[in-house]
């Protein structure tokens, strides 16, 4: 009766503290019990290092001239460095990518909102493919289209390079260009983002920032941060500048 009321006095801190001093006056370690981290926070995390690869690895593909001009001129990137494509006759396609926003004061980058990509394929789809996609967005009102799930893709994407590093054209249900590059092949560029959609991810945005937070508290000039994206906004900026000349000897 004497332990039971000294427990409910103590509490569980004060239990495991009364335990472990016991412990140490016997000689005996007592290892503290370390928290697992934050499902959504690691899977963020993962999310914004392998975004920042992929716009690296577009840096120095075939289509590296076209991804910085279209990144110039741009208002908003968003980068889905896994997109999946699978299915027999009608099937699917999806992944999670970030978003930033170009600023113009000060210069660079917000720091990246979490977002979904997905929906049907139509047509005959056999297979199953996976690939970088980055969207570069150049209007305003798609930005704002996205911000509030309200986008709709208009037309197929229209390849305009190679097999490898694909750089292809589409247009929203509004008639908006968006610009589209695809680590993946030429067939799989043409036929994405037909009917598909993007709507934001609340489990990551949360994860990455803390409660409550969304996209239009990151999306802007001093909105919500987190230095491990750092990285990732360097490697825009980086893109955004004109690269330099070349040296003649």
């Amino acid at each position: 009766m004497r332990i039971f009321r000294l427990g409910r006095r103590l509490g569980t801190a004060g239990i495991i503290a009364l335990t472990a001093t016991l412990a140490s006056a016997a000689g005996v370690q007592v290892s503290a019990q370390v928290a697992e981290p934050d499902e959504a926070k690691v899977d963020a995390g993962a999310l914004v290092t392998k975004a920042k690869k992929a716009v690296q690895e577009f840096r120095a593909s075939q289509v590296s001239a076209r991804f910085r001009a279209s990144v110039r001129k741009g208002r908003a990137i968003l980068i889905v460095p896994e997109f999946e494509r699978a299915g027999f006759g009608l099937g699917g396609e999806g992944g999670s990518g970030v978003l930033l926003k170009k600023l113009a004061r000060p210069a660079g980058w917000t720091y990246p909102a979490f977002f979904e990509v997905g929906g049907p394929t139509l047509g005959f789809q056999a297979g199953y493919e996976k690939g970088a996609l980055l969207i570069v967005i150049h209007n305003q009102q798609t930005l704002n289209e996205i911000m509030n799930g309200q986008l709709a893709f208009g037309a197929e994407a229209r390849a305009l390079a190679g097999s490898k590093g694909v750089m292809a054209q589409t247009t929203t249900s509004a008639g908006h260009r968006i610009d589209l590059f695809i680590n993946s092949t030429g067939a799989f560029a043409g036929a994405m983002l037909k009917g598909g959609d993007i709507r934001p991810v609340k489990r990551l945005n949360v994860g990455y920032y803390g409660v409550g937070v969304g996209p239009s508290d990151i999306l802007k000039a001093k909105g919500r941060a987190n230095a491990h994206a750092d990285g990732l906004r360097a490697a825009l900026s980086d893109l955004a500048e004109r690269p330099p000349a070349p040296m003649h000897t």
